[in-house]
């Protein structure tokens, strides 16, 4: 094959490595057989293009990427770690197994609504509608539950209803956003106007009780463990399967530069839809853990958490503009905020004060 010996005058970076001068010298076989998409460029300016690199090119740019990704991350776990301990100074018990169990159940609802924006924010989309779907999910699995006994059985059919709603919503967004190609931003702000009204339909009045068999057991124990530790256990292994998806690096490839995806014959349309599919999927798991912290039906009860959503995806160091981010840095950033505001709670701030000290409180996290 063909050998390049020096690629100095335009030399091959690794995303965010512009300008560093790193060169590589590698062969490049005949027959190319792995295309991928490479970023070039100086002065931090970025130019995308299709490069046919062999197996051993690929796996050091990929090697690069990854130490830009545990950077990025471990750099969001320092702060949570920062904020952790500050709350552990005011409020000694806050970390304690009570109180990281308290954290944890009720902030899990954030860290699954952070993971369900980072995979549309991977493509460069955004959802400001998902505070409103977990409002839809929540009205309909309380709805249901109390219409079909609340016994174990209709609990599954009513959670596995709840599913289907969460992933109809994401897909009706996938199709205004990516089929009729409106703006994300406006669009699914309006769709969140729909969601609610749904939801105000289901359920016009707050306050509907939840089944105890389902808060009990979001809120109890299995073999002396907290349940939400299953939770996150699951979580976990979820999210790690996921990671290996063909899906996930697609909507990656996407965010990083769509046109170039869809030269190279990637289904880009298809591929934006199925990213909100999975956004409206989490947000119904979302829904289930703030019904069973709640114990009730909401209509309005997702409302301030959409922008929450999008502030946990930037402190955990994904680009809104798509092509960049990790979902264990959204769980931090979740996190992050969640202990803000405890902070703020803990420091004894009056409460009219409360919304202003939190908001800065990000702002300072984000710098």
């Amino acid at each position: 094959g063909t050998r390049v010996d020096s690629v100095a005058d335009e030399p091959l970076l690794a995303p965010g490595l512009a300008g560093v001068g790193v060169t590589y010298d590698f062969a490049l076989p005949a027959e190319p057989t792995t295309l991928m998409t490479a970023r070039q460029g100086t002065s931090g300016k970025t130019v995308n293009r299709m490069l046919h690199i062999n197996e051993a090119a690929q796996d050091l740019l990929f090697k690069l990427e990854a130490v830009r990704l545990v950077c990025r991350t471990s750099g969001c776990a320092q702060r949570y770690l920062t904020h952790d301990a500050l709350n552990g100074l005011y409020q000694p018990r806050s970390v304690s197994l009570v109180g990281l169990t308290g954290l944890t159940k009720t902030y899990m609802a954030l860290m699954l609504l952070a993971i369900a924006q980072t995979y549309v924010v991977y493509a460069g989309d955004i959802d400001l509608s998902v505070g409103a779907i977990v409002s839809l999910v929540n009205v309909v699995l309380v709805v249901l539950m109390d219409r079909w006994g609340g016994g174990g059985m209709s609990i599954l059919a009513a959670m596995a209803a709840g599913l289907a709603v969460g992933i109809a919503c994401g897909v009706v967004n996938g199709l205004v956003v990516a089929a009729l190609r409106l703006q994300a931003i406006v669009a699914t702000f309006a769709t969140s106007i729909f969601f609610t009204g749904l939801a105000l339909y289901v359920l016009p009045v707050a306050g509907m009780p939840a089944p105890a068999a389902f808060w009990r057991t979001y809120g109890g124990r299995f073999l002396d463990v907290p349940f939400v530790f299953y939770v996150v256990i699951v979580l976990a292994v979820l999210l790690t399967l996921m990671a290996r998806l063909r899906l996930v690096t697609q909507l990656l490839t996407v965010g990083d530069d769509a046109q170039s995806a869809y030269q190279s014959g990637l289904p880009v349309t298809a591929i934006r839809i199925k990213g909100y599919a999975l956004c409206g999927l989490f947000c119904a798991l979302a829904a289930f853990c703030i019904t069973g912290d709640t114990a009730s039906g909401d209509p309005l009860v997702g409302g301030k958490m959409t922008l929450y959503s999008v502030a946990a995806v930037v402190l955990g160091g994904a680009a809104l503009s798509g092509g960049f981010g990790t979902v264990v840095g959204s769980v931090f950033g979740a996190l992050i905020i969640g202990l803000i505001n405890s902070l703020v709670y803990f420091v004894g701030t009056p409460s009219e004060w409360q919304n202003l000290v939190q908001g800065l409180a990000i702002l300072i996290a984000l710098m």
